[in-house]
């Protein structure tokens, strides 16, 4: 996906965490557990997953920008025995992942989402072939329109150097 904004912005909106449930398809919930430094931290989030359980995960956020190119990505790693099991929501084992902010020019910023997870639990393959598809595209827009909307918060990282900056 490709959207007018900036890199700071960008890493803003995924380093909100507690939003999450504003604009990450089927997300209920979002806390952060640990930050470790500005560029690292744990965060906790609870999926819906009608009509078969909840699931919960927790993944490890590090944030890194290319110096030359100012690409920045954010990548994504699942540490589900970081805090011990809710007995209600069934814990997603396998999550790896990125964002990645790949800077145009002229403002713009090419977005690309990938995430790799089981969700376990035995749930039927048609069912994870629908939500494969349907939850990330779902994210994209989501976060597309509260971009549009300019509803990200305007705020500057010391780690991220925007496309301009030299």
């Amino acid at each position: 996906m490709t959207v007018e904004a900036s890199l700071s912005s960008l890493v803003a909106l995924v380093n909100d965490v507690p939003a999450y449930p504003k604009w990450i398809d089927t997300c209920t919930e979002g806390k952060i557990l640990r930050r470790v430094s500005p560029t690292e931290g744990y965060a906790y989030t609870v999926n819906k997953a009608f009509p078969i359980a909840g699931r919960d995960a927790i993944v490890r956020n590090v944030i890194r920008q290319d110096p030359e190119t100012r690409v920045v990505t954010i990548e994504i790693e699942g540490q589900p025995d970081f805090i011990p099991p809710n007995k209600k929501l069934v814990r997603v084992k396998h999550i790896k992942g990125f964002w990645r902010f790949r800077p145009l020019g002229q403002g713009k910023v090419e977005i690309v989402y990938q995430v790799h997870s089981d969700p376990g639990g035995g749930i039927p393959a048609w069912l994870v072939n629908s939500f494969v598809v349907k939850q990330p595209f779902r994210t994209l827009v989501n976060m597309k329109k509260i971009i549009e909307e300019s509803r990200l918060p305007d705020k500057k990282f010391e780690f991220i150097k925007e496309a301009h900056e030299k």
